[in-house]
């Protein structure tokens, strides 16, 4: 089997320097601060924060109710080689020339940093806003991969999982389309004015020594995009949107203890980008896209504890990312979306030769990001928009649960089916601003298959649907009830080269 794998990322006015005090964020705000001893404030260099800025809220809550029921429509206020669970963890006995090597792998890097631009494509997302699962295979069972890696996508579940991986490199594409929509005052809003998406995908690993590895993924996070048809009149005089990709470039490096164990780290460079239209009741103008980039790191273990049980942990760390300084008075912390933690554990059961069963857990904290977790509430609302306390989309953090079998019925087919369901990230009484990020689905259902053929190459299809799901508004601040409904289709394929 391993000889056959072997073949086969304004408009607003000029600030003057503000004192500000212990707030949340202070220490990584410091960095990028000095002292003004003439003005005796500290002094930031484009996105300070103002106490003195001008609320973008109506003075009074009841104000709120007031504009509801004079605009039914709502208020003007501020919102985944193929490598099998049986794999073989025997490095080659039989290596190619150096020469041969060196050029095969000199082909993958510049394929690699040929397509990475274009991995910076739109990216939409299921498990809150991160995707839902990491590489084509993956794709196919439910997302799983904490345990079970396929592909050189794997890293991007857990990058110990390269160390069970034959040297290889994937290429990949999803495409994706949503349905998303959104009720408020009893008038219906089509966010559908852009419907297709598409997300590239690129995985290399190659083999250092016996016991340390090297890989490369590109991959998108996450993200969401709505684009109203029309204008809701709570927000603006212009249709509305939002806009936010978020690509990930994860390079790899494991160590493998023993033949059954492994370790491996990841370090991440964040790109993201985002931009927000009809938001004119804001305060809020057309800004066009606005780019911030960060740092993070994946850490994660793979043991094979028996030869039918294979286990993995992994744990990433907060994104810490550039201000949105365009869109500093939108999300709390003038314009900080950093990325949110996350952690998962995985098991990967093999009852069968032919047959892995594999099941993880993930745990994304959304909620520790202030412009994410930050309720719209009488106390956020007295701050306004952009403050560090100031209003975020009240979104909880989930839980997310992947499960699928991979079959194979013979030697050059690979069937799969998954399941994933997430928790509902936004509340009932959080639905107002999340009419720009109804990001409610739940429950998808997947499909996959590979097919091997001119000995070292590989072909991988895959489909999931999001079941349709409705988080109606009750309780919103104001009485800005909104009603909230996505579901999505996606689809994607990917060629692998085993190197």
């Amino acid at each position: 089997m391993l000889n056959r794998q072997k073949k086969m990322l304004s408009d607003q006015p000029p600030r003057q320097p503000q004192p500000f005090g212990v707030r949340g964020g202070l220490n990584r705000l410091l960095l990028h601060c000095r002292f003004d001893f003439r003005q005796k404030s500290w002094e930031l260099p484009a996105g300070e924060f103002r106490r003195d800025a001008p609320s973008l809220f109506p003075a009074q809550p009841t104000a709120l109710v007031s504009a509801v029921s004079k605009n039914p429509s709502g208020f003007s206020a501020p919102s985944r080689s193929r490598t099998p669970l049986s794999m073989s963890t025997t490095k080659s006995k039989n290596m190619k020339s150096h020469t041969h090597g060196k050029s095969v792998h000199h082909v993958a890097i510049s394929a690699i940093l040929g397509l990475t631009a274009l991995a910076a494509g739109r990216i939409h997302a299921t498990d809150g806003y991160f995707d839902y699962g990491y590489g084509t295979q993956a794709k196919g069972i439910g997302g799983a991969g904490v345990a079970f890696p396929q592909d050189s996508l794997a890293p991007a579940s857990n990058p110990a999982g390269d160390a069970f991986l034959t040297n290889r490199l994937d290429v990949g594409l999803t495409y994706f389309q949503p349905d998303r929509s959104a009720s408020l005052g009893g008038q219906n809003y089509d966010g559908n004015g852009k419907e297709q998406f598409y997300e590239p995908e690129i995985g290399y690993k190659h083999s250092l020594s016996e016991n340390f590895d090297f890989g490369l993924a590109v991959y998108g996070n996450g993200g969401m995009n709505t684009d109203y048809k029309t204008p809701i009149a709570a927000f603006g005089t212009t249709h509305a949107g939002v806009d936010l990709d978020q690509l990930f470039f994860a390079p790899t490096l494991t160590y493998k203890l023993t033949e059954d164990h492994a370790f491996g780290i990841a370090p991440i460079f964040a790109y993201q980008r985002f931009k927000a239209y009809g938001l004119e009741n804001f305060g809020i103008p057309d800004q066009g896209y606005d780019n911030s980039y960060g740092v993070g790191v994946r850490i994660g273990y793979t043991g094979r504890l028996t030869d039918w049980l294979t286990v993995g942990l992994t744990y990433q760390s907060p994104v810490f990312t550039t201000r949105f300084k365009e869109y500093e008075h939108l999300f709390a912390e003038q314009g900080s979306f950093d990325i949110p933690s996350n952690f998962a554990a995985g098991i990967a059961v093999k009852p069968v030769k032919q047959v892995t069963l594999a099941l993880d857990v993930e745990e994304i904290l959304f909620s520790d990001i202030n412009a994410v977790g930050n309720n719209l509430s009488a106390a956020t609302y007295a701050n306004g928009l952009g403050a560090n306390n100031g209003p975020g989309f009240g979104w909880r953090d989930v839980t997310a649960i992947k499960t699928g079998i991979a079959y194979e019925p013979i030697e050059e087919l690979t069937l799969r089916v998954g399941y994933n369901y997430s928790t509902q990230p936004i509340p009932e009484n959080q639905t107002y601003f999340n009419i720009l990020a109804p990001a409610v689905v739940q429950h998808h259902v997947t499909a996959g298959a590979t097919w091997r053929f001119a000995k070292n190459w590989e072909a991988t299809v895959f489909y999931a649907h999001a079941f349709e799901q409705q988080v109606k508004g009750s309780g919103n601040f104001g009485g800005a009830n909104a009603d909230l409904k996505m579901s999505q289709d996606t689809f994607g394929l990917a060629l692998g080269w085993i190197l």
